[in-house]
């Protein structure tokens, strides 16, 4: 029986993220450009994954380490989730090829709310007063 893109799943991944995901993912901007434009599974969140990149870079960096690793893992292994055409369900399977990547994105999404609400105050504090 195939895995599933669930929590389970999701967690079990992340878990094994190490540094070199890390900085695979911090350095995968331009990648993830190309394969969100054309996907509308994927489109919907284009800025939140973005917003994700440059998290993990700033991490990966060293300017912005306010948040836990675990937090960090998550973000790689899904930025590197959606970059892997040869996933769970394979992304040239039309119609359902881009729907794990979309699951995946929205569990990482739902578990690391807080920690970019965080990482947005710190990289745009301009924002912030404007509220």
């Amino acid at each position: 029986m195939a895995e599933k893109p669930n929590q389970e799943y999701f967690d079990k991944g992340a878990s094994k993220v190490d540094d070199e995901h890390v900085k695979k993912a911090a350095e995968s901007a331009e990648k993830l450009k190309y394969k969100l434009k054309d996907s509308k599974s994927l489109s919907k969140f284009f800025d939140e994954l973005m917003l994700l990149v440059s998290l993990v870079t700033d991490f990966w960096k060293g300017r912005y380490r306010k948040i836990p690793y675990k937090a960090i893992a998550a973000i790689a292994f899904t930025i590197l989730y959606v970059l892997n055409v040869v996933d769970l369900v394979p992304d040239f399977i039309p119609g359902l090829g881009l729907l794990d990547d979309a699951t995946i994105v929205a569990l990482c999404l739902k578990m690391v709310s807080y920690d970019m609400e965080q990482y947005k105050l710190w990289k745009f504090p301009e924002s912030a007063n404007e509220e």
